[in-house]
């Protein structure tokens, strides 16, 4: 099914923040805002499809087993080979495959830092930052898409300690 006319602006809003951040040697770390029911998922695909097909690897970050497996069926389902790294996910690992659908937890418990350049943390809301941080510290040259359907954590705080700029790809009007 084709983007939307929104979901494509979006990416181009993203991807012009991305090249701004990169040019003014700011982290490339974006936070894309889509509400529930915008297709975020689908929309990020479309992202992660793009950088594999420039010869980009991506790092898709869900924050629960189950997200993993969901996330693995979206991007099989836009043609992508993807593995999964986690603990208690069904799906199976692929480690040579351009995507790679993992939990943070377990990346830093194994010591596992796959080939990145495109980080999106699914739900990024649910990451605490210091913990995120320590994560996406260690891929300095990666461009970063938190795609949430709200810029604040659970406990109330923003997100800004995580990203550099913020698009906003749909409101729910």
């Amino acid at each position: 099914m084709p983007l939307r006319d929104y979901q494509l602006a979006c990416i181009e809003q993203a991807r012009a923040a991305v090249r701004a951040l990169r040019a003014a040697g700011r982290p490339q770390r974006v936070c894309v805002v889509m509400p529930t029911g915008a297709g975020k998922t689908r929309t990020m695909a479309e992202v992660a499809r793009s950088a594999v097909s420039r010869g980009g690897a991506v790092l898709w970050l869900a924050h629960r087993a189950e997200l993993v497996d969901q996330a693995v069926g979206a991007l099989k389902a836009e043609g992508l080979a993807v593995g999964a790294i986690s603990a208690s996910a069904s799906s199976a690992p692929q480690p040579y495959a351009p995507v790679q659908v993992a939990t943070v937890q377990t990346l830093i418990a194994r010591g596992v830092r796959p080939r990145a350049t495109l980080i999106i943390p699914d739900e990024a809301h649910h990451y605490v930052a210091k913990t995120f941080g320590a994560l996406v510290n260690d891929y300095p040259d990666a461009a970063v898409l938190g795609p949430p359907a709200t810029p604040e954590r659970g406990d109330g705080k923003g997100l800004g300690g995580m990203f550099e700029e913020i698009v906003v790809g749909a409101r729910v009007k």
